[in-house]
């Protein structure tokens, strides 16, 4: 007799990622975010443009490339977050 699993998945949010990540790496280019977290750039741009607008990321040009690093507030947000995801088993 097989017994039926009930598996439960749940989503990480993608900013939550992305702060984990930009905690790690200090700043980065969209485009290396993106493909580190298999995340469309489209949604890498998105998620930094509505973040700088309430003040925890820093975006600027770099030639025709986007650099995005925290502001000392994303940086407590990016703590926050990296303690959720040792709670959800990622890092």
């Amino acid at each position: 007799m097989v017994k039926n699993k009930i598996v439960h998945t749940i989503k990480i949010p993608n900013f939550l990622r992305l702060f984990n990540y930009l905690n790690k790496n200090r700043e980065s280019y969209y485009c290396e975010c993106s493909m580190e977290l298999k995340i469309t750039y489209a949604h890498i741009s998105t998620i930094g443009r509505k973040f700088e607008k309430m003040g925890f990321i820093k975006r600027k040009k770099d030639g025709r490339k986007m650099i995005v690093k925290l502001t000392k507030k994303g940086e407590k947000l990016a703590d926050l977050s990296s303690h959720m995801l040792k709670l959800f088993g990622e890092r």
